[in-house]
């Protein structure tokens, strides 16, 4: 497990999978605010987003209200994406159980 960049002072090498990870990490990130805001926007556009059984309940279970959940979940990558990105150590156990 990586230690945090700070106190190792080490930079140069950084695996390429945490790249990937930061990417997709920031990616989610990005999609699930444009979700919040187009379900904010548009009731059309929040019922299209009914794509399986389990989203369909989170629809359901949120109704109008499904942005606050998407904007959390975007909090959370956002996090990851930042955690990989500095390589703390806190991220490591939050990518495995996310």
């Amino acid at each position: 497990m990586f230690t945090d960049r700070v106190k190792t002072g080490e930079n140069d090498r950084v695996p390429f999978g945490i790249h990937v990870l930061t990417t997709m990490h920031g990616l989610g990130a990005l999609v699930c605010l444009v979700m919040a805001i187009g379900s904010t926007v548009s009731e059309r556009f929040r019922l299209g987003l009914v794509a399986s059984p389990g989203s369909a309940l989170v629809i359901e279970f949120f109704g109008a209200s499904v942005w606050i959940f998407l904007t959390g979940v975007a909090a959370l990558l956002t996090a990851l994406c930042y955690g990989s990105w500095q390589l703390r150590g806190w991220a490591w156990p939050l990518t495995i159980l996310c």
